[in-house]
């Protein structure tokens, strides 16, 4: 990864990246921020399902699946201490 902006969708598992920001959309925003995902949130791709729809991602104790097309809204950014 060059340093630079992604959405969550394109995190491989073992690896991870800052939040910088979520989906406009208000209700889905909300139910992130209730989770506790905000931006500057350090979130961890732990595997996918088989065909790729689904994802797990864990972050401040929590650990979440989305489907590829939400977690397509969350933008972040390379974090440097990945091994």
């Amino acid at each position: 990864m060059d340093n630079k902006y992604f959405d969550l969708s394109k995190l491989t598992a073992g690896h991870s990246g800052i939040v910088i920001s979520l989906p406009k959309d208000r209700i889905f925003r909300q139910r992130l921020l209730s989770f506790g995902l905000n931006s500057g949130c350090r979130i961890t791709a732990l595997f996918s399902a088989p065909f790729g729809d689904t994802a797990a991602y864990s972050f401040k104790d929590t650990v979440l699946a989305l489907r590829s097309s939400d977690s397509a809204q969350i933008i972040i950014s390379e974090d440097n201490y990945d091994l």
